[in-house]
């Protein structure tokens, strides 16, 4: 199919064939987002996808070496 003198397809010179199914039409589906549904900003959603997999770390950490802290005692008798 030709749109604007281009080829869809393995032929056109596309480097991927991952248009090579689909149809161009004039007109697109577009989904809009209601300016009012506007969703709060929430600090602790940002801190969470900032910090979370140096915490979840370091608390990993934290929890093998107060299990060993723990054990430690109960090996030496």
């Amino acid at each position: 199919m030709t749109c604007c003198g281009l080829q869809a397809g393995y032929g056109s010179g596309e480097k991927t064939p991952l248009l090579a199914d689909v149809e161009l039409d004039d007109a697109a589906d577009v989904t809009v987002r209601d300016p009012k549904k506007k969703k709060e900003p929430s600090l602790t959603w940002a801190l969470c996808k900032v910090y979370g997999p140096t915490m979840l770390l370091a608390w990993a950490c934290k929890l093998v070496y107060d299990v060993l802290t723990f054990v430690g005692p109960m090996l030496q008798s």
